[in-house]
């Protein structure tokens, strides 16, 4: 079923094209390392994560890797995951910023 609803790489591709005609910065969350390329190849300017990758470090490590500032949802997130992933972060010296709870 998600299938249906899921958008391709050309629509995606579309929609930051029409964001960009009307002055508006187009992001998008990606949820694993293949997605985090399809996105950075449409030229987005940070990636922004869910709260339910808080701690998947491997992801991370990878968009850090990148070059490019992150932006994590942190709903999801106790405290100490919190506390954990801003640890991991800064010890990479990764540009990036908390969204609250």
């Amino acid at each position: 079923m998600l299938e249906k609803f899921e958008l391709t790489y050309e629509q995606y591709k579309s929609l930051a094209e029409y964001a960009r005609s009307k002055n508006l910065i187009f992001m998008c969350t990606p949820w694993d390392k293949s997605s985090a390329d399809a996105i950075e190849k449409i030229g987005v300017p940070a990636f922004k994560t869910a709260s339910a990758d808080m701690t998947n470090f491997d992801l991370l490590e990878y968009l850090v890797a990148k070059n490019k500032p992150l932006i994590l949802s942190t709903g999801m997130s106790s405290k100490e995951e919190i506390d954990e992933t801003v640890e991991f972060l800064t010890r990479l010296k990764a540009d990036f910023a908390l969204l609250p709870l």
